[in-house]
């Protein structure tokens, strides 16, 4: 029998400890690796490579209705490294008989632990006290807040939003959750005050995002929402860039409307508004906080264990219609 192909468009290579890992795990399953390392204006040169390919690893590619209708046939499954695949159309996907695939769960503690630490970076001004000192400057008279005590609004009460909130523990038991999807809390979060958006808006201190991208959501948090936030409050975003309204949040911290914000994704990475760079009340990561070794290596386990059950008639992590 043929070896199957699979294409791995992913930015480490040859000498990179993870991708030599996931390397060696498909190399022992017998599946025959193409490497390739394309970006969103060499889209050409990966559809031509996917088209002679059973499967392609994807890391962040997009992958429109006119993309895929153009690398049906062989291709068969793309695997997503990791959970969001609001870039991929599944629906079109599924009708050119192709299984998109994803990782969910491996990085939840990642991300989580990232979202609290950029809540006390932002709070407690220690990202700019740092570009303050490494300035030559020695000013120590700004005074910050805690979060002890504060109310935290998280929007998502999925993996991730819970885990946040079990990390926050030993700080506050004052929670807001909004999400249409579920109205109870897991045991040990029954102190969870499940509630409508505005009202999430109005009460909380530090709002944190953790939920996927999708048209319901997109710009989800707009001039409305943040019109309705606290002067005092702080915003986190680390789901997707898109959920917030870039210009709308823009204009709402340099009006003082709210206090600051956090932000580790953008709607049109890898580009970020340039006024945002240069408030202080602002802390900006390159979309690098689900990246953790321990999750990384969890990741690249649970993408080859799908792999391998896509091909054995056993598909698993399936979004949208099986094909298999």
């Amino acid at each position: 029998m043929q070896q199957k192909r699979i294409c791995i468009n992913l930015r480490r290579g040859d000498g990179d400890e993870l991708y030599e890992y996931l390397k060696e795990l498909l190399t022992k399953q017998h599946f025959t690796l193409v490497k390739t390392n394309y970006e969103k204006i060499d889209a050409e040169k990966l559809i031509e490579v996917a088209r002679g390919c059973d499967a392609l690893i994807s890391g962040v590619d997009t992958w429109n209705n006119d993309q895929l209708k153009r690398v049906q046939g062989r291709l068969a499954l793309i695997a997503r490294m990791g959970v969001g695949i609001d870039g991929i159309d599944v629906a079109h996907a599924s009708a050119y008989g192709i299984t998109v695939t994803n990782t969910p769960g491996t990085n939840s503690q990642a991300v989580a632990e990232g979202a609290v630490a950029l809540m006390l970076s932002l709070i407690r001004n220690i990202t700019a006290a740092d570009r303050s000192l490494r300035s030559g400057e020695w000013n120590n008279r700004k005074l910050t807040c805690e979060i002890t005590n504060k109310s935290i609004g998280i929007v998502g009460y999925g993996n991730i939003g819970r885990r946040v909130i079990s990390l926050l523990q030993g700080f506050t038991h004052s929670v807001l959750v909004y999400d249409p999807f579920v109205g109870k809390a897991i045991e040990g979060q029954e102190y969870v005050r499940f509630t409508d958006l505005k009202t999430l808006a109005q009460e909380s201190d530090v709002i944190s995002l953790h939920l996927p991208l999708t048209e319901k959501t997109r710009h989800l948090i707009d001039k409305d929402f943040l019109g309705c936030m606290k002067p005092t409050s702080y915003l986190i975003n680390t789901s997707r860039g898109a959920v917030v309204d870039e210009k709308a949040l823009t204009e709402a911290l340099v009006q003082k409307r709210i206090a600051g914000t956090a932000l580790d994704v953008f709607e049109e990475e890898p580009k970020v508004p340039e006024e945002l760079k240069t408030m202080d009340n602002v802390v900006l990561t390159p979309h690098m906080l689900s990246a953790t070794r321990e999750s990384a290596f969890a990741t690249v386990d649970a993408l080859v264990d799908t792999i391998c059950s896509y091909f054995a008639g056993k598909p698993k992590n399936v979004q949208g219609n099986i094909n298999a």
